[in-house]
């Protein structure tokens, strides 16, 4: 099989994507908690980087949340 392949064709990809998903909006759930809602857009990305830089997200759950955010975004961009 390609490396290259639509989560949507194969069960076992999707259910991946829906964790990563849920990760995802775990990760936001313990960011508002740490410091409430955004009043304004904000990347997720940005919004680590910049917490970690605030001290309020340890370097090395920055680098776990990253990747993670890395696999979700490639499975999502293969998934169309």
């Amino acid at each position: 099989m390609s490396a290259s392949f639509s989560l949507l064709k194969n069960d076992e990809a999707r259910e991946l994507l829906i964790d990563l998903e849920e990760m995802r909006t775990d990760v936001l759930g313990a960011m508002n908690a740490i410091e409430g809602v955004p009043l304004g857009p904000e990347a997720f990305t940005s919004r680590l980087k910049r917490m970690n830089k605030q001290g309020k997200i340890p370097q090395e759950i920055l680098g776990n949340i990253l990747l993670v955010a890395k696999f979700r975004n490639k499975a999502v961009y293969e998934s169309y």
